[in-house]
Parts: C-alpha cells; sequence; structure tokens
C-alpha cells in the first residue's frame, strides 16, 4: 500500500488526521480487495436475484462464495455504520444462512431482492453517511486500527456517498472535504493578512465535514452538449426526443445576437447562454469536416452523473445506427442546468492520441524490448515450434487484456486464458480454479509481500521527508531500506528495513499510518510466527480472490448483471495472473524448460518456507534467502 503523504507540509492537523485528509480521495483504492464495499456487495445480490427471476440458475459454489463475501463485508463495517444502517441491516444479516438456498428458487429470489432493496435504501439515508464518517475518522485516530482497515473505512464511506447521489472525486465531495478538513479558506485568508481570521478548531472542522455529509445532492434538469466531426447531415437537424444533433453552422447561426433559430426542432432554454459562448465552444474546429453539435436533455438529473449517463447513450445510438459509423464525438462537455455554462473543453481523441504518440516516442522501450530476445527462439517461431507459438500467444493474450476498456470484458476474457493455459493439468472432474490455485498461490503470494515491503519501505522514507524535516536521517534512512543510485534503480533492502523501526522509530510522527505500516513490515520480517501469519493472510486473500473471479467469470459468460465495483476488485487480479502465465510461458519457451516444473517448484519453495518459519528461523532469511 503507497500511502499518499504529499499533504502533510504545512498543515496544523494531527498526524492521524492529516493522514485522513491526504488518503480521502483516493484511500478507497487501496483498501484491501478481498472485502467488498457495501453498496458494490447489495448490488450484487440485487441483481442475481434478478438473474434468478429471470430463470438463471446460479451455481452452489457461486451462491456460497456471494454469502461468504457478504459476511466479511458485514464484518468489517464500522460499528457506527452498523448501527445506522439498523434495523434493515440486521434483519438483512440474519437471512445470510438462508441466502444461498433462496437464491436457487425465483420466488424466493424475489423475497430476497425485496430484503436487500430494503437495506440499500436505508443505507442512503443521511445518518449513514455521518456514521462512515465517524468510522473512518475513529480508525484514522486509532493506533490499534491497520492501515488496510483505515482505508476499507474509505472504501465504505466512499460507496454510501456515491450511492446517495455525490460524486466522490475528482471534483466531488471528497476535494469539498479536504478544503474543510484543512481549514483551507480561512488559512487563505490569513496568508491575505486578515487578521480578524483565527484557525478552526479541529473539531469544529470534523463536524463541518459531517454535516457537509448529511446534505442532500441537488438535482436539476441538465443539458449537455457534444462536438462531433465526420457527421453529415444532408437531411437537416435530427430529433430523437431528448437527444438532438445539428449541423454545426446552423447553430452557430442560431447563437448570433437576435438572430432566430431557422430548422431547429426544439426550444433551447439555453440559448442566451450559447450565444454568450457563440464565438469560443460553438467553433471549437473550423478546419474539421462535418462538424456537428449534439444536445442530451436529462430531467431531474445530478450534474456530477449526467455528462458520463448523456455520452453513454449518444455513443450507444451512433454505434447502433451505424457499427461503421465514420462519426467522432469528442472527448469533453458542456453543460446548462439553469444559470453559466460548466463543463470540460473539448479535444479530438483522433489528433489527442497522435500527439500523445509523439510526446512518448522518448519513452518507447520497443528496441530494449527486442533485444532480450534469443535469436535461438526468433528461429524456432519461424519453424512454428509449438511451444514458441503458445508463448507467444499467452504474451500476446496479456497484451490485449491490457487493451480492454472495461473491468467486464479483462475479467472474463482473463480467466478465459487462465483456464485455457492451465487445462494440460486440469483433470476430468477439476475446476480451472482449482489447478490455478495450486500451481499459481505460492508465486502470487510471495509478489504480494514484496510489494508490501517496498511500500513500507516508501512510505518510510517519504513519511520522515515531510514529519521529520531531518535530512541527516532521512538520507541515513534512504541508504538503509532502499539499495540502488537513483529512485529508478531502486530495490528494498529488506534486512534494512527489519532495523529501521529500532533505530529510526522515533522519526516517525506518532499516530501516523507510516509508522503502522513500518510496524507491520517489521513484525513481520523479525517475528516468524507473524510472518507465518501474514503467509496466511495472503494465501486467504487469493483463494477469496479467485473464487470471487470465477463467479464474475460465470454471471457474464451466462447474462448476469456486473457490477462494476465488484469487477474491480478482481481485475488487477486476473491481470496479475495472466502476466505470470505468460511470463513463463516466454520462459519455458526461450530456454526449452518445462513450465509446469518451474510452477511445480514455487509450491513446493512454500512448503519449505513455511516449515522453515515454524521452525523459528527468520523470516527474513527464509523469505529472502537471496540476501535482498
Amino acid at each position: 500500500m503507497k500511502l499518499n503523504t504529499d499533504s502533510y507540509a504545512h498543515n496544523d492537523l494531527p498526524a492521524a488526521l492529516l493522514d485522513l485528509r491526504a488518503e480521502l480521495s483516493e484511500g478507497a483504492d487501496k483498501a484491501p480487495p478481498e472485502l467488498l464495499g457495501p453498496i458494490s456487495a447489495l448490488l450484487e445480490v440485487d441483481y442475481t436475484c434478478e438473474s434468478v427471476m429471470k430463470g438463471r440458475r446460479i451455481n452452489p459454489g457461486d451462491r456460497q462464495c456471494l454469502v461468504a463475501d457478504l459476511g466479511s463485508m458485514h464484518r468489517a463495517l464500522g460499528p457506527r455504520t452498523r448501527a445506522a444502517a439498523s434495523p434493515e441491516l440486521d434483519d438483512f444479516v440474519r437471512g445470510l444462512s438462508k441466502l444461498a438456498r433462496r437464491l436457487d428458487d425465483a420466488g424466493q429470489a424475489r423475497s430476497a431482492q425485496l430484503t436487500t432493496r430494503s437495506l440499500l435504501a436505508a443505507m442512503a439515508r443521511p445518518d449513514v453517511a455521518r456514521a462512515a464518517w465517524n468510522d473512518a475518522v475513529h480508525a484514522f485516530e486509532s493506533r490499534e486500527t491497520t492501515p488496510q482497515e483505515c482505508m476499507y473505512r474509505l472504501r465504505v464511506l466512499q460507496e454510501i456517498c456515491e450511492h446517495r447521489g455525490y460524486q466522490w472525486h475528482p471534483q466531488g465531495l471528497a476535494d469539498q472535504l479536504v478544503i474543510r478538513l484543512g481549514d483551507v479558506v480561512a488559512r487563505q485568508a490569513m496568508a491575505d493578512g486578515d487578521a480578524t481570521i483565527q484557525p478552526t478548531p479541529v473539531r469544529e472542522r470534523l463536524d463541518a465535514c459531517e454535516a457537509r455529509l448529511a446534505q442532500t445532492p441537488g438535482r436539476a434538469d441538465i443539458a449537455v452538449w457534444f462536438v462531433i466531426s465526420h457527421a453529415e447531415l444532408p437531411d437537416g437537424p435530427i430529433d430523437l426526443g431528448p437527444v438532438q444533433v445539428y449541423p454545426a453552422a446552423t447553430l452557430r447561426a442560431a447563437a448570433e445576437p437576435d438572430a432566430a433559430l431557422p430548422n431547429l426542432a426544439t426550444d433551447l432554454p439555453e440559448i442566451n447562454r450559447l450565444r454568450a459562448g457563440a464565438g469560443s465552444w460553438l467553433r471549437p474546429a473550423p478546419d474539421h469536416h462535418a462538424m456537428s453539435l449534439a444536445r442530451v436533455w436529462m430531467r431531474d438529473a445530478l450534474r456530477w452523473r449526467a455528462p458520463a449517463v448523456a455520452r453513454g447513450t449518444l455513443e450507444a445510438l451512433v454505434e447502433i445506427a451505424d457499427p461503421g459509423t465514420q462519426w467522432v464525438i469528442w472527448d469533453g462537455h458542456m453543460g446548462w442546468s439553469g444559470g453559466d455554462l460548466w463543463g470540460e473543453s473539448f479535444t479530438d481523441p483522433e489528433r489527442e492520441a497522435q500527439r500523445q504518440r509523439l510526446t512518448i516516442s522518448m519513452f518507447d522501450h520497443t528496441q530494449q524490448g527486442l533485444q532480450t530476445f534469443s535469436g535461438e527462439f526468433v528461429q524456432r517461431l519461424l519453424d512454428s515450434d509449438p511451444n514458441a507459438l503458445e508463448a507467444v500467444e499467452d504474451a500476446r493474450w496479456v497484451v490485449a487484456l491490457s487493451r480492454a476498456s472495461g473491468h467486464a470484458q479483462r475479467v472474463a476474457l482473463g480467466t478465459r486464458a487462465l483456464e485455457r493455459s492451465l487445462s494440460v493439468v486440469q483433470g476430468p472432474k477439476q475446476r480451472w480454479a482449482e489447478v490455478t490455485s495450486r500451481y499459481l498461490k505460492a508465486r502470487w503470494v510471495l509478489d504480494v509481500l514484496r510489494q508490501d515491503l517496498g511500500d513500507a519501505a516508501l512510505t518510510a522514507v517519504r513519511d520522515m521527508r515531510w514529519k521529520a524535516h531531518n535530512p541527516t536521517a532521512e538520507d541515513d534512512l534512504l541508504h538503509l531500506v532502499l539499495s540502488g543510485s537513483d529512485p529508478t534503480s531502486w530495490k528494498v533492502s529488506h534486512r534494512g528495513l527489519a532495523t529501521a523501526r529500532a533505530t529510526y522509530g522515533d522519526q516517525w510522527a506518532s499516530g501516523s499510518l507510516a509508522v503502522r505500516l513500518v510496524e507491520r513490515a517489521d513484525t513481520a520480517l523479525n517475528d516468524p510466527t507473524v510472518a507465518l501469519a501474514r503467509l496466511d493472510e495472503l494465501e486467504d486473500r487469493f483463494t477469496t480472490l479467485l473464487e470471487r473471479a470465477e463467479r464474475q467469470r460465470n454471471s457474464l459468460i451466462h447474462g448476469g448483471r456486473p457490477v462494476d465495483g465488484v469487477l474491480a476488485t478482481v481485475d488487477d487480479f486476473v491481470t496479475t495472473l495472466n502476466d505470470l502465465v505468460a511470463e513463463e510461458s516466454m520462459h519455458a519457451a526461450e530456454t526449452g524448460d518445462d513450465p509446469l516444473v518451474r510452477l511445480e517448484g514455487w509450491r513446493v519453495e512454500a512448503l519449505h518456507r513455511k516449515q522453515r518459519l515454524e521452525a523459528a528461523e527468520a523470516p527474513v532469511d527464509v523469505l529472502f534467502a537471496d540476501g535482498s
């Protein structure tokens, strides 16, 4: 977990609340992926019930897996959130033991759906949002709470606020909370020389955040405008009710002062604002051919959500109308909901893609990558060697996954790739997930552990930089926990990290997340019992994510409605497993080694590591035998 320490400087908050302020916007993305957010979990139950009512049968394993995820979610909720969401939450939890059976019958699924929707309605109450905020504050302030638990409290808070209709980040509710918590307005006034302004007490800042969370998001009728190039309209404007498309020249003429509205299909209440801006956004690119402007009218909509919904609707209509369409809907939008225009600048995605290609060419590593291939491997490709061709297919599949546009595509394609790659050792009654677990769990666990320890090392250095202001100690710590001449070549020294807390522990701010993160790394590197528990924890995470990935794959393939928040928790996991398979396939093709022998070697090495830790050997020696 990489902590955001950039906002530590120049603030008068306690260390724990500095951490809260720093992580508010994006901390939810760092929450443990094995724990679903409450709204995502409940929406999956809702959609699953809908599928069952339409005749789709959910296999027993997927039903039990969903129930297990719901139980873990409930146990991880903060006490204030649980209390505020009751009695509906208590009622839902009492039915969990029977939910798997109820999802095997359409009538009982309807009953379960009604219970779930009652809880979803309860989660939108203002007092639940306030409770989630207070749970998050308490987690950050309590030294007994792990950084992972703190981030999960932020995931709960974000999901509840988005469920209530708020945008979280960017330019959303999280940013408003950051401003209030940092007392930005008062601090700016004092910086400008206003002697009448005093810093706001911390308690008042927290209360102001809580009060803001309790407010109801505003709704309005909204017009959202888009620019489209290569859009010929030989028959004039298009009127599809709430969606209209106009030739840009027609609308530009209508926007001139005192002009009539010739050939326009509907009244435009925003015309006066359009006239004020006719010299700018109505003339975005005169050199483009066949420019048109699309207007989407949305009633009683949330301002932050309207542009995305409007764009999705317009894109769907255009693609379905002509799958080979030449129309290009530009990035950006202009919105009007009464008053001034608002939105994001229009940019041509085709030109932007070309600009980015030119910009990043200096960072291209194709030459270096090509030089890693041996001549023997290339010759085997030319000779159509089956192992070489299969390795290339695995690697190109990973590339295709990275280019897929959404969580659903990557999860569906990624699980299919795992099923194909490991099918050679899959028994007739084995699920692909069982084989995946046997051969990939050990390597995944060690990689995640290394990543976590690396994040702890970087956090230790950055936290000291912002809070201790001791350049000498910072430099010494950096060389203790990181080896390498510059940031591009840094590698974690696990042996150095194992001694960092004892040597520099007094340099970190008491109670900060960084301290907790380093303490967690320290105990895992020095205490065999803790190291064993950490490995068990990561193995449990692997199992949870693999079973959930299988559940999502089955749902996607059989027409279930996906929940983006659930898919997001397994997206990186599935991609990482495909990376491991592709890496081993390429290694085998280049060396002639059997990839399954290497995979089996990882599994056996994991067994030996556990045996040595059980014998109380030093974790640094056991986990990092390479001396790092």
